[in-house]
């Protein structure tokens, strides 16, 4: 977005997903906002354990946002974004209010919802950026 640097994080045709996490003070009932800038690569090739060859990443997937108090234990969803169907850079600006304390934040690459079978695909994110509202 603004720079060289970005992480890509991937759904996959095999039913696994990406998700990264940030230690953090969520309090219950302040308001958040979180700001960040999303993209879809157009062109992200990748090896598939299902069919054991390269495959495109494409398909458009959204990110969601969760509290919890490890790294990787998802407590409460905070935001579920629609697809990302761009691949030029886009702000977004996301509130929310937990309804508990929270010691990590998580996105997390997530498939669209309904869905009949799991698919590849990619979410870019960069500058990530976290603001107490209140």
């Amino acid at each position: 977005f603004d720079g060289e640097n970005y992480i890509v994080l991937i759904v996959t045709n095999n039913d696994t997903w990406e998700m990264i996490s940030q230690e953090v003070s969520l309090k219950q009932g302040v308001g958040y906002e979180l700001a960040l800038a999303c993209a879809r690569q157009a062109n992200y090739v990748g090896y598939s354990i299902n069919t054991q060859t390269d495959v495109n990443y494409t398909t458009p997937t959204k990110f969601q946002i969760w509290g919890g108090n490890s790294g990787c234990e998802k407590e409460e969803l905070l935001h579920s974004s629609a697809l990302i169907i761009n691949t030029k850079w886009l702000g977004y600006k996301i509130e929310f209010a937990p309804t508990q304390d929270f010691t990590h934040l998580m996105i997390e690459a997530a498939y669209k919802e309904p869905i009949l079978f799991p698919y590849n695909g990619n979410i870019m994110i960069d500058n990530v950026e976290l603001f107490k509202m209140n």
